[in-house]
Protein backbone atom coordinates (compact mmCIF):
# COMPACT_ATOMS: atom_id res chain seq x y z
CA UNK A 1 0.00 0.00 0.00
CA UNK A 2 1.56 3.05 -1.10
CA UNK A 3 1.88 5.80 1.52
CA UNK A 4 0.33 8.95 1.90
CA UNK A 5 3.89 11.06 1.07
CA UNK A 6 4.31 8.58 -1.89
CA UNK A 7 0.97 9.14 -3.54
CA UNK A 8 1.79 12.93 -2.70
CA UNK A 9 5.22 12.76 -4.89
CA UNK A 10 3.58 11.04 -7.30
CA UNK A 11 0.90 13.51 -8.31
CA UNK A 12 3.74 16.35 -7.83
CA UNK A 13 5.59 14.40 -10.65
CA UNK A 14 1.90 14.29 -12.76
CA UNK A 15 1.74 18.11 -12.27
CA UNK A 16 5.43 18.73 -13.03
CA UNK A 17 4.73 17.00 -16.28
CA UNK A 18 1.68 19.18 -17.24
CA UNK A 19 3.87 22.16 -16.00
CA UNK A 20 6.19 21.35 -18.41
CA UNK A 21 3.50 20.41 -21.42
CA UNK A 22 1.26 24.01 -20.98
CA UNK A 23 5.06 25.85 -20.73
CA UNK A 24 6.05 24.68 -24.64
CA UNK A 25 2.87 25.00 -25.59
CA UNK A 26 2.77 28.48 -23.98
CA UNK A 27 6.45 29.74 -24.95
CA UNK A 28 4.89 28.16 -28.79
CA UNK A 29 2.52 30.52 -28.86
CA UNK A 30 4.39 33.52 -27.40
CA UNK A 31 7.17 33.12 -30.30
CA UNK A 32 4.59 33.55 -32.92
CA UNK A 33 2.40 36.25 -31.20
CA UNK A 34 5.78 38.20 -30.53
CA UNK A 35 7.57 37.94 -33.37
CA UNK A 36 6.97 40.63 -35.46
CA UNK A 37 7.99 42.75 -31.89
CA UNK A 38 11.34 40.36 -31.89
CA UNK A 39 11.74 41.02 -35.17
CA UNK A 40 11.67 44.87 -34.50
CA UNK A 41 14.25 44.04 -31.33
CA UNK A 42 16.28 42.13 -33.33
CA UNK A 43 16.55 44.83 -36.40
CA UNK A 44 17.24 47.54 -33.63
CA UNK A 45 19.97 45.56 -31.86
CA UNK A 46 21.65 45.24 -35.79
CA UNK A 47 21.16 48.72 -36.31
CA UNK A 48 22.46 50.19 -32.80
CA UNK A 49 26.00 48.15 -32.78
CA UNK A 50 28.18 45.59 -34.64
CA UNK A 51 27.95 41.62 -33.37
CA UNK A 52 25.50 39.30 -33.25
CA UNK A 53 21.74 39.82 -32.28
CA UNK A 54 22.05 37.33 -29.44
CA UNK A 55 24.15 36.24 -26.67
CA UNK A 56 23.88 32.41 -25.91
CA UNK A 57 25.59 31.21 -23.19
CA UNK A 58 26.12 27.24 -21.74
CA UNK A 59 23.68 27.05 -18.59
CA UNK A 60 23.31 24.14 -16.18
CA UNK A 61 19.42 23.19 -16.56
CA UNK A 62 17.38 20.56 -14.32
CA UNK A 63 20.16 17.85 -13.53
CA UNK A 64 23.05 19.82 -14.52
CA UNK A 65 22.36 19.22 -17.92
CA UNK A 66 23.71 22.03 -20.22
CA UNK A 67 22.38 24.06 -22.63
CA UNK A 68 22.68 27.17 -24.70
CA UNK A 69 20.78 30.02 -23.36
CA UNK A 70 19.70 33.17 -25.48
CA UNK A 71 19.17 36.39 -24.58
CA UNK A 72 19.31 39.46 -27.09
CA UNK A 73 22.53 41.45 -26.70
CA UNK A 74 22.70 44.08 -24.74
CA UNK A 75 26.43 45.43 -24.76
CA UNK A 76 28.78 45.88 -27.13
CA UNK A 77 30.79 42.38 -28.56
CA UNK A 78 33.36 41.10 -25.96
CA UNK A 79 32.45 43.13 -23.22
CA UNK A 80 33.69 40.28 -20.74
CA UNK A 81 36.92 41.32 -22.29
CA UNK A 82 37.20 45.34 -21.83
CA UNK A 83 36.20 47.64 -19.00
CA UNK A 84 34.95 45.73 -15.75
CA UNK A 85 35.41 42.61 -17.21
CA UNK A 86 32.47 40.15 -15.80
CA UNK A 87 31.42 43.00 -13.45
CA UNK A 88 28.29 45.18 -14.54
CA UNK A 89 27.29 48.61 -13.35
CA UNK A 90 24.07 50.59 -13.68
CA UNK A 91 25.83 53.28 -16.19
CA UNK A 92 28.27 50.68 -17.36
CA UNK A 93 29.74 52.44 -20.63
CA UNK A 94 29.64 49.11 -22.62
CA UNK A 95 25.84 48.87 -22.77
CA UNK A 96 24.71 49.70 -26.21
CA UNK A 97 21.57 52.79 -26.40
CA UNK A 98 19.35 49.64 -27.41
CA UNK A 99 20.74 47.31 -24.62
CA UNK A 100 19.27 49.90 -21.92
CA UNK A 101 15.89 49.80 -22.25
CA UNK A 102 15.89 46.12 -22.89
CA UNK A 103 17.75 45.62 -19.44
CA UNK A 104 15.69 47.85 -18.24
CA UNK A 105 12.48 46.28 -19.15
CA UNK A 106 14.00 42.64 -18.82
CA UNK A 107 13.09 41.91 -22.38
CA UNK A 108 16.26 41.05 -23.63
CA UNK A 109 14.87 37.55 -21.58
CA UNK A 110 12.25 36.99 -23.97
CA UNK A 111 14.48 34.60 -26.54
CA UNK A 112 14.21 32.50 -23.59
CA UNK A 113 10.99 31.14 -25.61
CA UNK A 114 13.12 29.19 -27.47
CA UNK A 115 14.93 27.30 -24.85
CA UNK A 116 11.14 26.93 -23.42
CA UNK A 117 9.32 25.78 -26.13
CA UNK A 118 12.43 23.36 -26.81
CA UNK A 119 12.19 21.85 -22.93
CA UNK A 120 14.93 23.07 -21.73
CA UNK A 121 13.21 25.68 -19.29
CA UNK A 122 10.48 26.63 -17.60
CA UNK A 123 8.65 30.15 -17.62
CA UNK A 124 8.88 30.10 -13.72
CA UNK A 125 11.72 28.50 -11.73
CA UNK A 126 15.05 29.23 -10.58
CA UNK A 127 17.76 31.35 -12.94
CA UNK A 128 19.85 29.34 -15.38
CA UNK A 129 23.29 29.16 -13.71
CA UNK A 130 26.54 28.89 -16.24
CA UNK A 131 27.75 26.06 -15.54
CA UNK A 132 30.82 27.09 -14.56
CA UNK A 133 29.12 28.11 -11.56
CA UNK A 134 26.95 25.14 -11.22
CA UNK A 135 30.63 23.41 -10.65
CA UNK A 136 30.99 25.09 -7.78
CA UNK A 137 27.98 24.40 -6.00
CA UNK A 138 27.29 22.84 -2.41
CA UNK A 139 25.48 19.46 -2.41
CA UNK A 140 22.62 21.75 -0.60
CA UNK A 141 23.17 24.42 -3.16
CA UNK A 142 22.34 21.67 -6.01
CA UNK A 143 18.79 21.16 -5.10
CA UNK A 144 17.89 24.54 -7.31
CA UNK A 145 18.57 22.24 -10.17
CA UNK A 146 16.44 19.98 -9.43
CA UNK A 147 13.67 21.69 -10.96
CA UNK A 148 13.78 22.99 -14.34
CA UNK A 149 15.41 26.45 -14.78
CA UNK A 150 13.06 29.78 -15.52
CA UNK A 151 12.38 33.20 -17.19
CA UNK A 152 11.33 34.29 -14.00
CA UNK A 153 11.06 32.95 -10.47
CA UNK A 154 10.99 33.00 -6.83
CA UNK A 155 13.91 35.25 -6.50
CA UNK A 156 13.58 37.34 -9.20
CA UNK A 157 10.08 38.29 -7.47
CA UNK A 158 11.84 38.96 -4.36
CA UNK A 159 14.85 41.51 -5.08
CA UNK A 160 17.19 39.97 -7.67
CA UNK A 161 20.36 41.50 -7.62
CA UNK A 162 19.76 43.31 -4.67
CA UNK A 163 19.80 39.98 -2.63
CA UNK A 164 23.03 38.14 -1.47
CA UNK A 165 23.61 34.75 -3.63
CA UNK A 166 23.26 33.24 -0.43
CA UNK A 167 19.87 34.54 -0.49
CA UNK A 168 19.10 34.04 -3.87
CA UNK A 169 20.30 30.29 -3.65
CA UNK A 170 17.94 29.69 -0.20
CA UNK A 171 14.83 31.47 -2.31
CA UNK A 172 15.24 28.89 -5.12
CA UNK A 173 15.73 25.69 -2.80
CA UNK A 174 12.82 27.14 -0.95
CA UNK A 175 10.70 27.15 -4.29
CA UNK A 176 11.69 23.68 -5.00
CA UNK A 177 10.61 22.38 -1.99
CA UNK A 178 7.39 24.24 -1.53
CA UNK A 179 6.69 24.11 -5.37
CA UNK A 180 2.44 24.11 -6.30
CA UNK A 181 0.75 25.51 -9.51
CA UNK A 182 -0.91 28.29 -6.59
CA UNK A 183 2.99 28.98 -6.10
CA UNK A 184 4.20 29.57 -10.10
CA UNK A 185 0.92 31.43 -10.47
CA UNK A 186 1.55 33.87 -7.62
CA UNK A 187 5.28 34.56 -9.07
CA UNK A 188 3.20 35.30 -12.55
CA UNK A 189 1.07 37.92 -11.23
CA UNK A 190 4.28 39.59 -9.12
CA UNK A 191 6.39 39.56 -11.71
CA UNK A 192 5.04 42.63 -13.68
CA UNK A 193 5.67 45.07 -10.96
CA UNK A 194 9.00 43.81 -10.29
CA UNK A 195 9.58 44.32 -14.05
CA UNK A 196 8.01 48.12 -13.87
CA UNK A 197 10.06 49.05 -10.60
CA UNK A 198 13.03 47.21 -11.79
CA UNK A 199 14.43 46.58 -8.39
CA UNK A 200 17.43 44.72 -8.23
CA UNK A 201 18.02 44.97 -11.39
CA UNK A 202 21.75 45.68 -10.24
CA UNK A 203 23.27 45.45 -6.98
CA UNK A 204 22.61 47.65 -3.78
CA UNK A 205 25.81 49.70 -4.57
CA UNK A 206 24.85 49.82 -8.86
CA UNK A 207 27.28 47.42 -9.42
CA UNK A 208 26.64 43.96 -10.29
CA UNK A 209 29.55 41.46 -9.23
CA UNK A 210 30.39 37.85 -11.44
CA UNK A 211 31.80 37.10 -7.89
CA UNK A 212 31.84 38.51 -4.29
CA UNK A 213 34.83 40.76 -4.52
CA UNK A 214 36.88 42.82 -2.20
CA UNK A 215 36.09 46.45 -0.77
CA UNK A 216 39.11 47.78 -2.88
CA UNK A 217 37.85 45.79 -5.88
CA UNK A 218 34.83 47.48 -5.94
CA UNK A 219 36.47 51.30 -5.35
CA UNK A 220 38.57 49.86 -8.30
CA UNK A 221 35.29 49.35 -10.06
CA UNK A 222 33.54 52.48 -9.40
CA UNK A 223 36.80 54.42 -10.26
CA UNK A 224 36.92 53.34 -13.68
CA UNK A 225 33.46 54.54 -14.34
CA UNK A 226 34.91 57.89 -13.13
CA UNK A 227 32.69 57.90 -10.04
CA UNK A 228 34.98 58.41 -6.43
CA UNK A 229 32.37 57.97 -4.02
CA UNK A 230 33.02 55.91 -1.13
CA UNK A 231 32.08 52.35 -2.09
CA UNK A 232 30.04 50.05 0.94
CA UNK A 233 30.37 46.62 1.71
CA UNK A 234 30.77 44.54 -1.89
CA UNK A 235 27.47 42.50 -3.11
CA UNK A 236 26.88 39.60 -5.12
CA UNK A 237 24.40 37.90 -7.17
CA UNK A 238 24.04 35.63 -10.17
CA UNK A 239 23.91 36.61 -13.89
CA UNK A 240 26.57 36.62 -17.08
CA UNK A 241 28.76 39.11 -18.29
CA UNK A 242 26.53 40.53 -20.62
CA UNK A 243 22.83 39.62 -18.79
CA UNK A 244 24.44 39.80 -15.32
CA UNK A 245 21.47 38.32 -13.95
CA UNK A 246 22.70 34.75 -12.20
CA UNK A 247 26.22 35.40 -10.63
CA UNK A 248 28.30 32.29 -9.23
CA UNK A 249 28.61 31.42 -5.18
CA UNK A 250 32.11 32.78 -4.11
CA UNK A 251 35.04 30.14 -3.41
CA UNK A 252 34.25 29.05 0.87
CA UNK A 253 36.34 30.91 2.67
CA UNK A 254 36.77 30.19 6.66
CA UNK A 255 35.99 33.73 7.78
CA UNK A 256 32.55 34.82 8.68
CA UNK A 257 30.10 35.94 5.35
CA UNK A 258 30.45 39.77 4.31
CA UNK A 259 27.97 41.67 5.99
CA UNK A 260 25.79 44.10 4.10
Amino acid sequence: MRTRRARWEGLTGVALQVKDAVDRVLALVGLVALSPFLMVIALEIRVDSSGPIFYREPRAGRGAVVFMVYKFRTMVEGAEHIGLGRNVARNDERITRTGKWLRRTSLDELPQLINVARGQMSIIGPRPAPQSHAEKYTARQRRRLEMQPGITGWAQVNGRNSLSWEERIELDIWYVDHWSPLLDLRILLRTPLALLNARGLYGPDGITTDLRVSRDANVLARAALGDPAEEGPSSAAFGDPVAARDQPPPEPRPAAPVSR
